[in-house]
């Protein structure tokens, strides 16, 4: 079973070129484009078409305005944003979220790079994203070999036969470590939307995004809440009530102890692929805070969380996972 898309952009050859991304993909079964928000919107109003990527900036009618126009209408059709890497776009990509959007990536600077090395990051980014939306809300069915490769990863460690089982009416962590990737900002804010009382310990995210957004992406938790959400900065203090978002681009662990515990920032290597990766937070958590850890591991995630997760349970911690559902 294969989807149908569409790309939006004012750029005739980007248009082309992602399109072409697309269609190499094998996830899709028909692909058309459209010039601005306002050809797509009519488009949309005619055909049923299952994934739109959509540049943000556009003339005529931008991205923005196409998907609160989407959202009016309750059409069904996922969305994938492009996005500036700048403040201000970042600002209006969480907007993006807040109408709708899925997802979004960061489009490169065509100043700074070929187009043929940005098509590349362009695929190399998009093409996960799209897979993993297509899992999550079961556009591409149960029988297609996408759903192997993201499942087939199932043990984390060969010590689980002897990690406890929670009784979580009675577990008190002190501290919440979680993660997210694809899919993860709107995951979160559906989460923030729920949170009526102020957090009693800490709490620090890893949300696999680019530098500028996470910025962004604390204050729009922190403005749906009314809790203090910040981006981490090297040698910040954690304490009750605080959620910490991990900078992009840069690794995010825990230093200290459990009565003084600090966050320190690098940009050592990348793990599995990504950087920040959740797997150096959860591991450093749980060697401060032991059998009181607690890891959620949201959406998106690929390999990122596992050997993490296998850390905190191994020293007693708890770990909570999102399912498909």
């Amino acid at each position: 079973m294969k989807i149908s898309g569409m790309v939006v952009d004012d750029s005739v050859i980007f248009r082309s070129q992602v399109k072409k991304i697309l269609m190499d993909s094998r996830l899709f079964e028909s692909v058309t484009v459209a010039a601005n928000g306002k050809i797509a919107l009519q488009k949309l109003r005619q055909d049923e078409i299952d994934l739109i990527v959509l540049d943000l900036e556009m003339p005529v009618m931008g991205g923005l305005e196409l998907l609160q126009h989407m959202k009016k209408e309750k059409m069904k059709t996922r969305s994938i944003v492009f996005s500036g890497v700048n403040t201000q776009q970042a600002k209006k990509t969480m907007e993006c979220l807040e109408a709708g959007a899925s997802d979004f990536i960061a489009k490169p600077g065509s100043s700074s790079i070929s187009l043929d090395s940005a098509l590349t990051e362009i695929a190399t980014e998009l093409i996960p994203k799209i897979k993993e939306l297509c899992i999550k809300t079961g556009c591409l069915g149960n029988t297609d070999p996408i759903q192997e490769n993201i499942t087939s990863s199932k043990s984390c460690s060969p010590n689980k036969a002897n990690w406890p089982k929670y009784n979580l009416e009675i577990f008190r962590p002190q501290i919440i470590v979680a993660a997210s990737s694809t899919g993860g900002p709107s995951t979160w804010e559906s989460i923030f939307r729920e949170i009526e009382m102020s957090l009693s310990i800490p709490m620090i995210i890893v949300q696999h995004m680019p530098p500028v957004f996470t910025k962004s992406f604390a204050d729009r938790l922190s403005k749906i809440s009314g809790l203090e959400v910040l981006e981490a900065k090297n040698g910040d203090a954690i304490a009750p009530g605080i959620i910490h978002i991990a900078p992009g681009d840069f690794h995010t662990v825990l230093e200290g102890s459990k009565k003084e515990t600090f966050i320190k920032l690098n940009r050592s290597e990348k793990r599995n692929s990504v950087r920040p990766a959740a797997d150096y937070l959860f591991e450093s958590a749980a060697s401060i805070y032991n059998e009181r850890t607690l890891g959620i591991v949201l959406t998106g995630m690929g390999e990122d969380g596992k050997d993490g997760s296998a850390a905190i349970k191994n020293r007693g911690g708890a770990v909570f996972i999102q399912n498909k559902e």
